[in-house]
Formats: structure tokens, C-alpha cells, sequence
């Protein structure tokens, strides 16, 4: 192909003699003369084998490659009960379980590694409790309970190559620092082609074993009709963290043409640079890659921190059956959750309040202005050793240092009192119907894996580096600046500064959850009984994870921003709230989401009897948020309101049936042993498809100062509908099967009609278009929904007695019984986000509207046998 080694995957546009155009718009010559050192360096790396870690595919085109490489995996368990009746009064329950499961793999991910990366984790998990049950008299009893868990994660892996062997720099390097004194990784970075494949491995190693401790205690009073409850627990978290992983970096890289040029973009400041005077650029200002996720500088040791969290909470409750009809429900629970601590001070963070403080930073980079440190927030155990001690060295002026080795401005209140209420009633003397209903607020315990992304990578102890597109290149990917605490700067004439990426959080709220319902049971029919009711939830100061607020304004002579009255793409860093951060680099760990659940639900069941019984149930539901998709930074993410729709989890339709039947076969003598014990059972769910939001990669550039394609953790634009069409004429009509699309053919029927969005300009589609950038989408959230699903579960048991105690039971499951095509339809093509909800929009994508994987599986057919004695 045009005299290169064609090595790699999805090389796009190639024929024999012709130029093969990268994802920029640097050509590959013919000759190869282009290509970057360290491509062609990568190209040549070979596996013990002798076979090339970047597969070849010939030299007349694209081959495909399929490895099929087992992985390893074993599991060991023990388990060990133990009962003590102590006295007639006191009786002790101990439980212990522990399991081993250490694997080994290669091939992983969305968009699979090479062969060649060898991957081993080592996990293991120990649950105990001890349980002591004391009966203080016939109408008191209490229990005590102390338990344990602990669970360690060890994973490690493996590349055939060194980023110093091929000329990578590496972001943990001991030279590229301003005379750090740390070592250097010499674990590659991990870089995956859009489309095609990654290699380099993954974000190894990582040590992070956690252990929690709670001790509780609750008291059971029956007295007259009151059965009073009430007890305590005390919950102890401790989660120490080496994780070195980070530190290798993980780049995205445009194309595997772009892989081959590897190339720098254009400087904000040389206005020269261009595709027809590109130097050694892409000649735009983007870079070769994407983006750079997770790219943490760290010392050698990576990441690490110990931290400490306490939880408490207590309640009481009273069942009071008033009379024969009424039963009433009381209670209330107090929730106090702790707050994230370090034992090492490794917990710096930024408040927002303080950064206000200063709407213009330096216009350089100083280390003596205290406005250049505002925002800086450091624990009272910071350690101020001199680095060549193992310290940070003195705190900066202008750095806050608060009395707590917590992260936040505010403390978990301690006022958060749940109250609850429940009902049943039984209108009629026969029993035959029952009213049922309830009510109560309920505080969410946010997990602490939502918290610790947030603290764990600031500075000095890591710096969580952005892609810098004017430096990014295969030779040197990553910022380049030293870790200590950095002076914030912004330079107005070169629209550069000090390009901070940093989660934050300053202000902590406990996420506060409303659950209401009314229904009723009424057996029309002996064994048969009818239940309908309404199911409704509601929540505010819901967690909104790593939301962007720095998200860059529209400026007019009217409306002047920073002085600057137009827009473009180039200054955008300018027209940030908080100058010196990315327009995606700063990420607030928020609650401010809200979310509504209201359902109707249905159900209608036969208890078991004559050998049978069955139950169905049909719900219809509305699930609403503005954080349905983790974090609430779809088009212009300050606003949450505009973000409200339909979540993408959520199945507003589901009909679900579940039955049993003992075939009513008998007879006597050998005839009986074959025919009888013989029962049928199985499951179907029938569900409509889940709302789909629809997304293009090319909208909002003008915010974010490039293509934003960082999936919704970061900024997302939703697509635009082309004029003429509304949201009804998105959807195509027709059985799934004829719609299901072929990247091949494009005149295929697809599920969506792509002429509602592929209209204008390649580069821009229908997009609005603001200076020499483009505007978000108009597109709603959750406005089509996909594939429906029906899905058929059958099992056949026989049951064989053997004498009075042995018996033998065979049985046969049939899993997706008729073999049905279930349809999902497809990935969200970004490396940050994992949700199969949505389509994303691209300028030439062939998959838009392609419905590309199934969501269950084929037929499985098992069988069983088992002998009981």
C-alpha cells in the first residue's frame, strides 16, 4: 500500500498508488517518508514467537485478524459456620467465608488489546460476622454483631516493548520534570485507535486493598400490640491505595493514520501554521490524538494514599397492629456518613470560592504571587518536609490550610432524620383485599470510589495532566511540567496558560430520596390474587459526578467576556469562569441532580396448588433525571435543567411471567419411575426498548476549543435535527430485522433515518454554527427508544425417588428457548464510557443508526444431574 508495511488495522481510504489521507489532514506519503520514528519503531516490535505485536495485513489492503487466546482463572473458596448455644439465654452464631480468584487474560476491552499484553490480577475476599443473641425475658431480645470484610485487588501486566525502547517519553519520567527527583516508568502508555484496536496494555499496576468494620446492636421489645425495634451500627473504612497505573497515561488516538503521523497540532499562537504550511504539524490545531484519559503524573510509586472513613447510624420502629383490620409501621432513621480522610495528608483540593477570589490569575507562571496559589486547599497532616526528605516542601503563600485532614469546606450534617410510614388494611371482614401503602425519606450513603477521584490525583502528589494538542506527540504525548503545588496563570496575548485538568469537590450533601406507594391485594378467586399499585420515588442533592464548570461563555461587544467580545475556537480557554483551567478541566464532584421514578405496577398470581402456579406482572414506568448519564454535561453543562429527560437505563415497559407445573403423570411399578416426578418451568420478559439520546461528536467546538467526542464524563454535544424533521421522523418503521442497517450498504434500511441529521456541510452537519466553531445540538434527551426485547427461559426437571432418603434429579434448561434475535444497538464509541444507550454522530460514521450486537445470547441448552442423600 503506496510501499509502507501495511501492519496495522483499519487503515481508511487506502488503495494501491494512492495517498492515504490521516484523521488530520497530513497525508501518508507514498514512499512512507512520513511516518513518525516512533510508528515505524512500534511497527517492528515482535512477540517471543517472532510474530509482529502489530499484526500485518499484506500490502494490498486491509486483512482481518482473529485470536482466539483462553484465559486463566481459577477460584477457591472455604467457608467455616459455627453455632454455640452458650445458656438457655445466650446463643452465639460465627460465619467465615474466603475466596481466592486469580485470573490471567490478554485480550480485553471494547476496543481489544493486541496479543502480547499479558495481564494477571490476584483477588481474594473475606466476609465474617459474629452474632451474640441474648433473650433478656420472653419480651425483650437483643442482638450484638461485629463483622469483617476485606477484599484486595493486586493486578500487574505485562508489554513486549519499553516506551524508552521505541522513543516514547514517558509522563512519569526522572528527566522530563525541572529536576524532580523521581524514576521512570518503564511500563508504555496505553493508546487506542479509534476504531480499530489498543495497545500498550492497560492502567497497571494497582495495589488497593479495603477493609471495613461495623459493630451494631439492636433491641426487640414486644409489648401488648407494639413490636418495638431500635439499634445502632458503627461502620470503620479503611482503604489504602498504590496505584501506579495511572501514571503510564492512556491516549486516544484519532485514527491508526493519525498513529502513523503522530504529530503535533498547530500552536494558539503561530498564526502561520495551517495545511498548507504545516511544518512538522497536522497543520490544524488539533493533534494526532483525541484526548488523554487518566493521565496522571505521580513519582515512581505511583498513586498513593490511606484513606480512613467512619459511618454511623441508629433507628427505631414500632409495629403497631392497632386493631384486627389495621396494622401501622413507624420508624425513623438517623444517617451520619463520613467524610474522606487521608492518614498520609495526601488530600489536596480546590474550592471553587477561593478561585473566584481571583477572576484573573498572573499572566505568567510565579511562585511568589499568592493570587497564582488561591484555590489550593491542604490538610493540616500536609507534610512540609523539603522534597529531598520525602516532604513537599513549604506551603505556597496564598494556599489554605484548614484544621481537618478533610477535603471539603462543609461537614455531613448530623440532622439527616429519615421518618417512614407504612400501612395495611383489610376493608372487609373475608381478608380476601388488603390496602397497602407507605411512605418515608431515605439518605444515600455516596460510595467512596465517587469521592476519591476527586482528591486522589491532585497536586503535588499527582498531577492529572490534559492533552496539550500544540506538544502532543508520539515522541512526547504528555505535559511536561513538575510536580509540586503550580502557580495558576493565564496569558491573554498567547491564549496559553497553565492548562490545569482537575476533579474537585468543596461542598458535601447527603443524597436525599422520597419513596411513596398505594396498592391493593385482592384474591378474586381462591389462590388467584390481583395486585395493583403506584410506585413512585423522587431525589434531590443527588451526586453529579465529575460535572464540568468550567465550561467556556458566549461573548459579544454587549456582553463582553474577560474583555473579549467574539468567539472562536482558539479562545475559548479565555472565556472560561475560572481562568488557567481547560475548558474541560475542572470537574466539580457535585449534588445538585435531581431525579423522579413513577410507576404503575401490575401483577396478577396463582399460588402453588394442584401441581401448579404461575405469576405475571406488567409495569409501566417514567424514569427522569438530569444525571442520567453519570455526569450532567450534555451540551452546556452549567445548565441541568436542559439536561432533564428520560434515563437511559430505565425500561418504561416490562411484562415479566414466571411458572411452574408438576405433569400430573402416574402410574405404579417401572412405568411409574419413568413417567412420574416429571415438572416444567421457565420465564419470559417482554420489555420495550430503553430511551436513546443521540449525540455528534462535531457540535459544541466553539466551548470547548475542539471536538469535544469525550463522551458525557467530560462534555458532550447532542446532534441536530435537520430542518424539516422533529422527533418522530427519527425512527425507521419496520420489524428490527429489516432495520438493522449495513455499513456496506447505504442505502440499508437502519434504525434511525440518518437524513434527519446528515445534512449540511461534512465537517459540520446541520449544526449551528457560532464565530469559526461550531453550537451544541437541539435534540432532546431520551427521545427514541430502541430495540424492544422478548426473551423465552424454559427448564424440564425429573425428579426419581430412590428408596426413603436418596433420589436423583435430572434437569434441562433451555435458555433463549426459541433462539430469538435479541438486538442492542451498539457501544457509545468513546474510550470514557461504557453505556449501550446511545449512538454517537460522527462526519463520514458508516454506523450511525447500525444496529451492531445482540443483547442476549444465542440458545444455550444445559443439562444437569444431581443425587441427594
Amino acid at each position: 500500500m503506496c510501499g509502507f508495511p501495511t501492519r496495522g488495522g483499519s487503515v481508511r481510504g487506502g488503495t494501491p498508488q494512492q495517498n492515504i489521507p490521516a484523521g488530520g489532514s497530513i497525508p501518508i506519503n507514498c514512499d512512507g517518508s512520513n511516518i513518525n520514528p516512533v510508528a515505524i519503531n512500534l511497527l517492528r516490535v515482535k512477540l517471543p514467537n517472532g510474530d509482529y505485536y502489530i499484526p500485518g495485513s499484506g500490502t494490498n489492503g486491509i486483512a482481518p485478524r482473529v485470536f482466539s487466546i483462553p484465559a486463566k482463572y481459577t477460584e477457591d473458596q472455604y467457608i467455616a459456620n459455627a453455632d454455640w448455644i452458650v445458656s438457655p439465654k445466650h446463643s452465639l452464631q460465627m460465619r467465615y467465608m474466603y475466596s481466592n480468584n486469580p485470573f490471567e487474560y490478554q485480550l480485553s476491552g471494547n476496543v481489544g488489546q493486541l496479543p502480547g499484553r499479558v495481564q494477571s490480577d490476584k483477588r481474594s475476599s473475606t466476609s465474617s460476622v459474629i452474632r451474640l443473641t441474648t433473650i433478656v425475658n420472653p419480651s425483650v431480645v437483643n442482638q450484638a454483631r461485629v463483622s469483617f470484610q476485606r477484599i484486595i485487588q493486586d493486578s500487574h501486566d505485562s508489554l513486549p516493548y519499553t516506551p524508552q525502547q521505541v522513543g516514547i517519553k514517558p509522563l512519569v519520567d526522572a528527566g522530563c520534570c525541572q529536576g524532580t527527583t523521581f524514576g521512570s516508568y518503564t511500563q508504555p502508555p496505553v493508546m487506542t485507535m479509534a476504531g480499530a484496536f489498543a495497545i500498550g496494555g492497560g492502567l497497571q499496576p494497582a495495589f488497593a486493598p479495603s477493609n471495613q468494620i461495623q459493630y451494631s446492636d439492636q433491641l426487640s421489645w414486644t409489648k401488648g400490640t407494639h413490636n418495638f425495634r431500635a439499634g445502632f451500627e458503627y461502620e470503620s473504612v479503611r482503604y489504602p491505595l498504590h496505584f501506579g497505573g495511572l501514571g503510564r497515561g492512556n491516549l486516544v488516538v484519532n485514527s491508526f493514520p493519525d498513529f502513523l503521523i503522530g504529530r503535533a497540532g498547530c500552536a494558539p499562537s503561530n498564526a502561520t501554521c495551517s495545511v498548507a504550511n504545516p511544518g512538522n504539524t497536522t497543520g490544524v490545531a488539533s493533534s494526532s490524538f483525541n484526548l488523554c484519559i487518566f493521565c496522571v503524573r505521580s513519582r515512581v510509586n505511583g498513586i498513593v494514599h490511606y484513606y480512613l472513613l467512619n459511618n454511623q447510624s441508629a433507628f427505631f420502629q414500632d409495629d403497631w397492629k392497632v386493631n384486627s383490620k389495621l396494622t401501622l409501621n413507624l420508624g425513623i432513621r438517623w444517617e451520619r456518613f463520613g467524610q474522606l480522610a487521608d492518614k498520609y495528608g495526601n488530600l489536596t483540593n480546590q474550592w471553587a470560592s477561593d478561585l473566584r477570589s481571583v477572576p484573573i490569575p498572573p499572566s505568567a507562571p510565579s511562585f511568589t504571587d499568592p493570587n497564582a496559589f488561591k484555590g489550593y486547599v491542604v490538610p493540616k497532616n500536609y507534610d512540609t518536609r523539603p522534597v529531598n526528605e520525602g516532604g513537599w516542601g513549604p506551603i505556597p503563600a496564598g494556599v489554605r490550610q484548614f484544621d481537618g485532614t478533610f477535603a471539603s469546606e462543609n461537614r455531613i450534617p448530623l440532622s439527616n432524620f429519615g421518618p417512614r410510614i407504612g400501612f395495611a388494611f383489610q376493608p372487609v371482614t373475608n381478608g380476601r383485599l388488603v390496602v397497602r401503602g407507605g411512605a418515608g425519606i431515605f439518605y444515600d450513603r455516596v460510595g467512596i470510589n465517587r469521592m476519591v477521584h476527586a482528591v486522589q490525583e491532585g497536586l503535588p502528589y499527582a498531577d492529572t495532566t490534559t492533552l496539550q494538542h500544540d506538544i502532543a506527540s508520539l515522541q512526547s504525548p504528555f505535559q511536561d511540567r513538575p510536580l509540586r503545588l503550580l502557580p495558576r496563570w493565564f496569558d491573554f496575548n498567547t491564549l496559553t496558560g497553565s492548562n490545569f485538568d482537575k476533579p474537585y469537590y468543596d461542598h458535601v450533601q447527603t443524597p436525599l430520596i422520597r419513596q411513596y406507594n398505594l396498592g391493593f391485594q385482592y384474591e378474586f378467586v381462591r389462590n388467584y390474587v390481583i395486585e395493583i399499585a403506584y410506585v413512585g420515588s423522587s431525589g434531590i442533592n443527588v451526586g453529579d459526578y465529575s460535572h464540568n464548570v468550567n465550561l467556556a461563555r458566549l461573548a459579544s461587544p454587549s456582553n463582553p467576556i474577560n474583555g473579549i467580545t467574539t468567539n472562536t475556537v482558539q479562545n475559548a480557554a479565555a472565556r472560561v469562569p475560572y481562568l488557567g483551567f481547560t475548558p474541560i478541566g475542572l470537574q466539580q464532584n457535585a449534588f445538585d441532580a435531581v431525579y423522579n421514578y413513577n410507576s404503575l405496577q401490575t401483577s396478577v398470581r396463582k399460588n402453588f396448588s394442584r401441581g401448579h402456579a404461575f405469576q405475571a406482572a406488567y409495569t409501566w414506568s417514567k424514569n427522569l433525571s438530569n444525571v442520567g448519564f453519570n455526569s450532567s454535561n450534555e451540551n452546556v453543562s452549567t445548565d441541568l435543567w436542559q439536561q432533564y429527560g428520560e434515563t437511559p437505563y430505565s425500561r418504561p415497559q416490562r411484562f415479566v411471567v414466571t411458572y411452574q407445573y408438576e405433569l400430573p403423570f402416574k402410574a405404579g411399578g417401572a412405568l411409574g419411575k419413568a413417567v412420574e416426578g416429571w415438572s416444567a418451568s421457565g420465564s419470559t420478559v417482554i420489555q420495550g426498548g430503553n430511551p436513546l439520546t443521540l449525540f455528534d461528536g462535531r457540535g459544541g467546538t466553539i466551548y470547548y476549543g475542539a471536538a469535544p467526542s469525550n463522551g458525557p464524563d467530560k462534555g458532550s454535544s447532542r446532534a441536530q435535527l435537520c430542518p424539516g424533521f422533529t422527533n418522530k421522523d427519527i425512527a425507521t418503521s419496520g420489524s428490527v430485522e429489516d432495520r438493522l442497517g449495513n455499513v456496506r450498504d447505504p442505502n440499508a434500511k437502519r434504525f434511525f433515518n440518518t437524513a434527519a441529521f446528515n445534512c449540511g456541510p461534512p465537517a459540520t452537519g446541520p449544526l449551528p454554527i457560532i464565530g469559526n466553531g461550531t453550537d451544541f445540538g437541539n435534540a432532546g434527551v431520551g427521545i427514541v427508544h430502541g430495540p424492544g426485547q422478548a426473551n423465552f427461559d424454559f427448564s424440564v426437571t425429573k425428579m426419581t425417588r430412590i428408596g426413603e432418603r436418596q433420589n436423583v434429579q435430572f434437569r434441562a434448561e433451555f435458555f433463549n428457548l426459541f433462539n430469538h434475535p435479541q438486538f442492542g444497538l451498539g457501544t457509545y464509541p468513546s474510550p470514557t464510557s461504557t453505556t449501550s444507550f446511545n449512538q454517537q454522530l460522527f462526519p463520514s460514521s458508516p454506523t450511525f443508526g447500525v444496529i451492531s450486537q445482540a443483547a442476549v445470547n444465542p440458545r444455550l441448552i444445559q443439562f444437569a444431574l444431581r443425587y441427594q442423600f
